[in-house]
């Protein structure tokens, strides 16, 4: 029986427990009589949803009332014969579902999938197969659509609205101070998206806040009283409430925009009071009061205010199939941008950006109460905030009165991917939310958050799959909790892998300036509760725990925020930590659990109690207290093939040195070590977020400019051989070079044999023009060519010396120098010939 492969389930089935766990019918006259057993299996089609490596699985099925049945998926790529087994299938025995993912595929491949079933009272059809093609890892955008330009006294709205699908919107360097819309009669189309993009080696900035509150000429801010001062808002009064109000407020100090603490209406004055200078206070009625961080007169200061006059820099209303780049988006209320509709904003493409000073969330996926806006993927752009440690706030206060995350997604649609891009400080770097199903998290940065690095919180569905991000120094490194709150009941699966979490106390020794160390120095990296009890399922595999000196908690796990949590897998967890490696505190959180092949770390001795915490009954005390692996094997019949070792040997990036314990010790898991990029090497898997591999060589690189000399207008060509004389490895190289002033890079000359590279244009250098990137896994390959062209941009006569610096993060950084000289004089010497 083939499946109806869909587009993923458009029905969110709010399923309230009395009704999942009735046995009893109520029939005429009040009496309940047992209801009929329907006890055979019915499946059902299948439900597909492919993201770019990923592919989520939904088998439905009826009957089946005594909940003996089984599942198990495999799969295989079109057009080859051998089957691989998938990974193991979640039972939601309430909902009649068997859900899984797929993870590690290959982009743009077409794929057959078959559920098979077993049942002791039977099961018809027993096999139910589909088909689905993961998608590209890039879109096909197209090409060849007109090339439209904001007039430097236009608008960017009026030429949204006369672009056509595969038109390509471009804006000259500047800051713009606006806000625009797209609605689905603006969208672009398959093949020929409609692109809104800066000028190529333009800094084009997009900005909130109102501009004339920095005019030199006008006394805007007037003293109140102290080192406070207001300003009158003609546009922000109560009756504009919410989007016209001013969200977000900062200054310019050392550069870049600062945050202040934001408190609005009367019952917040007295707070506001009490604050810490660098805050504001909003009346509802257009009057805002400011304290600088130095306490000066705004207007006399020489720093600019920001003021956020609009909510969002560019909504998407329905429209699709748009493609967004290379922009900077600042001082906006509410988001930097907005993914919404009844229909919903999918397939677009956000890329390449900066966000900073956005009011609450500066890229927002999805509506409230209605699953829309799916397909959209998000990359390579850079997000911060500044404020927050470095102005001494305590958790409350950032949390009440400068909430703001990187990227949010709820109420989304499926297969949003959210890859490759860097996030700085603010609250939490990632949200995802409130039945956002099949959505992936993948290779992101993360540093310096308040709380979560990544939230998998609130009633979040199913399929949503987190990996390969690195994670720093973050109060908490990703979060499940909220997941049964009364309204939804298929949380899971959730797969968590092969991430790395590091922290301690704070880097640069920051607390708030009271002294409170909450939101500075790391408490744990996993957090886990919520407030219904009630059966999910999470799966730790191979992440990589690192919290060896916190003067917080330094836990691995930890119940928080609600009594229970249940349907915890782990397995090949590397588990450093200062603190305990499960640390869950009543008999509520730790139920229908299931821990193996982990290294949970000892970091106390037999007269302490640093090691796991597992209710707050039972084990050899009587009091959950677990001083040693053993006893925790043997009371609770967890970890049994786990190890305690402390003897890891770490390299900078946390993957592993030879005469690690964990290198061989972890356990099979298919679909996750046993095939793709992370196949595992040796006896076994190892444990931790990285397969072992010897060290790169990568001593002989070198880098070649061609000519040596040039002129004004005239080419260089860079080739970049980056070359390994030591093993075949699977460690991913990292490739930067920085072009020096008086070259500029020639659009679309950047190549590589093998790998990705791309460019970028730091904000604010005044050092570069460009950087050069590279990535990649050098494998068995002994050589790769990255090769550019640039053109010789000045006059003067120079020598122009720059270096590519390539890493592996265990070896030594390896510099390839050049050395071009441009514009030199010549010298003509006369040749004397004798006797000629």
């Amino acid at each position: 029986m083939s499946a109806r492969v869909t587009r993923g389930r458009e029905r969110f089935v709010k399923v309230f427990r009395l009704l999942a766990l009735a046995t009893l019918l109520l029939v005429g006259g009040g009496s309940a009589v047992a209801a009929p057993l329907d006890t055979a299996t019915a499946p059902e089609p299948l439900s597909i949803h492919a993201t770019i490596e990923s592919v989520g699985i939904v088998a439905p099925y009826t009957g089946d009332d005594n909940h003996n049945n089984q599942a198990v998926i495999r799969y295989r790529r079109a057009g080859t014969l051998t089957w691989r087994t998938g990974p193991e299938m979640y039972a939601d025995r309430y909902l009649r579902e068997w859900r899984v993912s797929l993870v590690y595929l290959s982009p743009g491949t077409e794929y057959q999938i078959e559920v098979q079933y077993t049942d002791p009272d039977g099961v018809a059809p027993a096999t139910v197969s589909g088909s689905i093609r993961t998608r590209p890892d890039y879109p096909d955008v197209g090409s060849g659509g007109n090339i439209m330009y904001v007039p430097d006294d236009g608008d960017l709205q009026t030429v949204i609205e006369a672009a056509s699908p595969g038109d390509t919107i471009r804006l000259r360097a500047g800051v713009y101070h606006t806000s625009v819309r797209l609605e689905a009669d603006d969208s672009g189309a398959p093949g020929h998206y409609l692109t809104i993009e800066a000028e190529p080696g333009a800094h084009v900035v997009l900005d909130g806040s109102d501009p004339d509150l920095n005019d030199p000429g006008v006394d805007n801010w007037h003293h109140f009283q102290g080192d406070i001062y207001y300003a009158d808002l003609p546009w922000g009064d109560v009756e504009s409430a919410p989007f016209n109000l001013p969200h977000y407020v900062g200054e310019q100090r050392e550069g870049d925009d600062v945050r202040y603490l934001l408190y609005q209406g009367s019952g917040e004055w007295s707070r506001f009071l009490d604050a810490l200078p660098g805050k504001a206070y909003y009346d509802y009625n257009g009057r805002l009061y400011v304290t600088t961080y130095a306490g000066d007169d705004p207007d006399e200061s020489g720093n600019e205010m920001h003021v956020s006059r609009w909510a969002i820099g560019i909504t998407l209303d329905g429209a699709d199939y748009v493609r967004i780049r290379n922009l900077e988006f600042r001082y906006y209320g509410w988001y930097g941008i907005y993914l919404k509709g009844e229909q919903g904003a999918d397939h677009n493409i956000i890329e390449g950006n900066t966000f900073h000073g956005i009011g609450k969330y500066h890229i927002r996926i999805g509506g409230w109460d209605l699953s829309a806006s799916g397909d959209n993927l998000i990359q390579d752009n850079h997000f911060y905030e500044r404020g927050y440690r470095d102005s001494g706030w305590t958790w409350d206060m950032q949390y009440d009165y400068a909430y703001s995350v990187g990227v949010r997604v709820n109420y989304a649609g499926p297969g949003n991917v959210i890859r490759r891009n860097t996030f700085g400080c603010g609250h939490d770097a990632i949200d995802i939310g409130w039945q956002s199903h099949d959505t992936d998290v993948y290779d992101n940065v993360i540093e310096e958050c308040m709380d979560d690095g990544i939230e998998i919180d609130d009633q979040p569905g199913y399929n949503i799959r987190v990996w390969g991000n690195r994670i720093r120094y973050c109060s908490s490194g990703i979060s499940n909790q909220d997941w049964f709150t009364g309204d939804y009941w298929n949380s899971g699966p959730v797969y968590i892998f092969r991430n790395v979490i590091e922290g301690g106390d704070d880097p640069q020794g920051r607390t708030a300036a009271n002294g409170d160390i909450d939101g500075y120095f790391s408490n744990y990296a996993f957090k886990v509760g919520t407030d219904e009890d009630w059966v999910g399922r999470v799966y730790y595999y191979h992440n990589t725990i690192y919290i060896p000196d916190t003067s917080m908690g330094g836990n691995g796990v930890q119940s928080a925020s609600g009594p229970y949590f249940s349907g915890l897998v782990t397995r090949n967890n590397l588990w450093y930590v200062r603190g305990r490696a499960f640390h869950l505190t009543t008999s509520l959180v730790t139920m229908h659990h299931d821990l193996d092949c982990d290294n949970l770390h000892n970091a106390g001795t037999l007269t302490d109690t640093r090691f796991i915490r597992w209710s707050d009954s039972g084990g050899p005390e009587g009091n959950g207290i677990y001083r040693n692996l053993s006893d925790f094997q043997a009371y609770t019949g967890q970890e049994l093939h786990g190890i305690s070792e402390n003897g890891t040997r770490f390299n900078p990036d946390l993957s592993l040195q030879d005469g690690s314990p964990e290198i061989d010790a972890g356990c099979l898991i298919p679909g996750f070590n046993d095939r793709g990029p992370w196949a595992y090497a040796g006896w076994g898997p190892d444990i931790g977020a990285f397969e072992y591999t010897d060290v790169l060589d990568l001593s002989e690189s070198v880098k070649v400019a061609s000519p040596v000399s040039a002129k004004a207008g005239e080419e260089v060509t860079y080739t970049i051989r980056i070359v390994n004389t030591g093993t075949p490895l699977s460690a991913t190289v990292v490739l930067t070079d920085t072009l020096p002033l008086g070259l500029d890079y020639v659009s679309g000359t950047l190549t590589a044999t093998h790998g990705t590279a791309w460019l970028t244009h730091p904000t604010g250098s005044t050092t570069s023009t460009s950087v050069i990137h590279w990535q990649g896994s050098m494998g068995d390959l002994p050589q790769i060519t990255v090769r550019y062209v640039t053109r010789v941009a000045v006059s003067d006569t120079l020598a122009l010396w720059n270096e590519a610096e390539i890493a592996d993060g265990h070896s030594p950084v390896v510099h390839c120098p050049a050395l071009v000289i441009v514009n030199s004089w010549s010298a003509w010497l006369l040749l004397v010939l004798r006797e000629w």
